[in-house]
This record gives structure tokens, sequence and C-alpha cells, in this order.
């Protein structure tokens, strides 16, 4: 079962009187401290090229699906390969809280980030394998010469898998931990 307010215990209720007398309330957090295991400059830089190259994986991802060849006609390639989509996407968010991190960062934030980024690199790890072993299997069972397009699906699957090899090679060096204390 789902457990609610997860989060409740890392903040306080501040509240504060205003010029016109009334309450305010608000919440501050005082959770666990987190620290990010890297520089911030370091962090960044290894943003920015994960962000490169997660843009590069989706224009080979869009190019590959806007010509029409053998491979995309096919259900067994073409089903993988479009639910790419979403580990595309979760690595895209993930790099974006890449960017928002700070010295020190709210446990929500860091628990997205231990556990999104790693599930979204296997999941494009596997769709990817998937899609390249669908990819071979195509041209064989229909015996039939490929074309450019089937080239361009086939670069694609190989970018995105080695893509998300990387990133998720890459996941202990990003991955915010806790203080002892």
């Amino acid at each position: 079962m789902f457990r609610q307010k997860k989060y409740v215990d890392d903040y306080v209720v501040v509240e504060e009187v205003t010029e016109s007398g009334r309450i305010e309330r608000s919440g501050e957090h005082a959770g666990p401290p987190l620290k990010v295991q890297r520089p911030r400059e370091e962090l960044r830089d290894k943003a920015k090229k994960l962000l490169l190259m997660c843009i590069a994986g989706w224009i080979f991802f869009m190019a590959s699906l806007s010509v029409v060849s053998l491979c995309t006609t096919r259900m067994y390639f073409l089903f993988p390969y479009c639910i790419l989509v979403i580990p595309l996407g979760g690595m895209l968010g993930c790099i974006f809280y890449m960017f928002r991190y700070y010295e020190d960062i709210i446990r929500s934030d860091a628990d997205i980030m231990r556990n999104r980024y790693p599930t979204m690199c296997l999941l494009g790890l596997v769709l990817s394998g998937v899609s390249l072993i669908a990819f071979i299997v195509s041209p064989v069972s229909y015996f039939k010469l490929l074309c450019w397009g089937d080239a361009l699906a086939a670069v694609s699957c190989i970018y995105n898998l080695l893509y998300h090899i990387y990133a998720f090679r890459q996941r202990a060096k990003i991955a915010p931990k806790q203080i002892s204390g």
C-alpha cells in the first residue's frame, strides 16, 4: 500500500503574524540533510552532456519514425520502439532535476533521482534492445532488402541502447547521499 504524506516529517509548520494581524502558515523544510556527491559545476557538466545525448536520442527517434521503412511497418518492431518515448521523456525530466540540484537538496527530489533515473535507464535499455532484435529479425523473416529508412532505425536503436547504458553507468556519480550525523 502506498504511504500517504511520505515526507510530512521533513517539514515543520511556521506561523507568522502579518502587519494586518493575520496569521500565515507556511512549511519549512527541516528534514535530514542530503548532499550531492560531486561539485555543482561537475554535476552541471554531466547534466549538459546527458541532455545533449538525450536530445540526440530524441532526434534519432523522431527521424526514424518519420521515414517509411520495412521496420516501421512491423508491429513487433514498432511497439517496443514507440514505448521508448517513456524512458526518453523520463530521462529528460531527470536531467532537468539535475540542473536544479543545489548543495543541499530535499529528500523528495533525492528519492526521485534515486528511483526514477535508474528505472528509466533500464527501461530504455530493454526497449532499445528489444527493438534492435526485432530489427535484426525483420529482414530475415521477410527476405527483403533493407532501405535507408531501416538503416536509420537501426542507428537509432543502437544509439539509444548505448545512451541508456552510458546513463545507467553514471547513476552512482549523480545520486545524492544522506549526511550522517
